[in-house]
Parts: C-alpha cells; structure tokens; sequence
C-alpha cells in the first residue's frame, strides 16, 4: 500500500497535522477547516526509523513544507522520534 497522506490545517490558531489514507483526497479530509500545507509522509516502523515528508496535493493546491510539517506531525501523533528530509 502507498505512503499515507496529510494535511497540516489550521485550528484554534494552532497548525495540527492530520494523517489519513492515500485512497482519500486531501480535500474531502479538511472538510471546512484551513489547510496550510499537504502531502505524503511515511511514519517510523521496522525498516523506516524517520518520519519524512514529500510531495503535494493536487486537489488542494498545497505543497509539503519538509522541516516544520515533520515536526508538526510528529507532535500530533505525540511520535517522540528524530526526522529525516528526502
């Protein structure tokens, strides 16, 4: 299965990551919310020790922002790991 996608949106003024299934569109995740940025990320496991970020979404028009939306995911998801850039 395909990496999972992400959305970084805005709430409460609080940027807040939201990881969900590739088989989803970005768009139909944030329902009404504001997205800042969005795209790809593959989480730590066995083979994979990082959280990394890449790509962008089509139908939101919004690119990854490496460095600020790894730390924002792994504060989301309370994942207490280092990252990587790809």
């Amino acid at each position: 299965m395909d990496n999972p996608k992400y959305v970084i949106i805005l709430e409460c003024d609080c940027e807040v990551a939201i990881v969900f299934s590739p088989l989803l569109d970005h768009r139909d995740v944030i329902g009404n919310k504001t997205a800042i940025s969005a795209g790809f990320c593959q989480l730590p496991d066995k083979s994979h020790k990082y959280i990394s970020v890449y790509g962008q979404s089509t139908t939101l028009e919004l690119k990854s922002r490496v460095n600020e939306d790894i730390q924002i995911i792994r504060q989301s998801l309370n994942l207490n790991v280092s990252y990587s850039e790809i």
